[in-house]
């Protein structure tokens, strides 16, 4: 067996295919993007919360990524948990008190039923 005829490459694509592959690939993400927007919108805000903060988290991740790369050669300590903290003190301060206010009935529940009780 010649070792030319086993390692045959496949026939090149016309343009045609290519970007009718290329078309074809592009709708089926369109509308998995498009149902994956609406089934997060459906889900609920607790839902909607950890999917903002796991995309803010992950982007925050991948700058620091690249922002470090002078603070490693300079040798400078604590940059990066600086850098974690800041992150966690700005969400808390500007997500803090909307949090607070959406959980409030569970967070507020034993004051609630400590009044209740008193006023037995």
């Amino acid at each position: 067996m010649d070792v030319s005829t086993a390692q045959k490459e496949p026939p090149p694509q016309s343009e045609y295919d290519k970007k009718k592959q290329t078309f074809i690939t592009r709708t089926i993400w369109t509308f998995v993007m498009i149902a994956g927007f609406f089934v997060s919108m459906f889900a609920g805000h607790i839902y909607v919360m950890g999917i903002v903060t796991a995309i803010q988290i992950v982007s925050f991740k991948e700058v620091i990524a690249i922002a470090n790369v002078p603070s490693r050669a300079k040798n400078i300590p604590f940059t990066q948990s600086l850098n974690w903290y800041f992150l966690g003190t700005t969400m808390y301060f500007l997500y803090g008190e909307s949090v607070i206010y959406y959980f409030k009935h569970i967070v507020l529940v034993d004051r609630v039923k400590s009044s209740d009780m008193a006023s037995l």
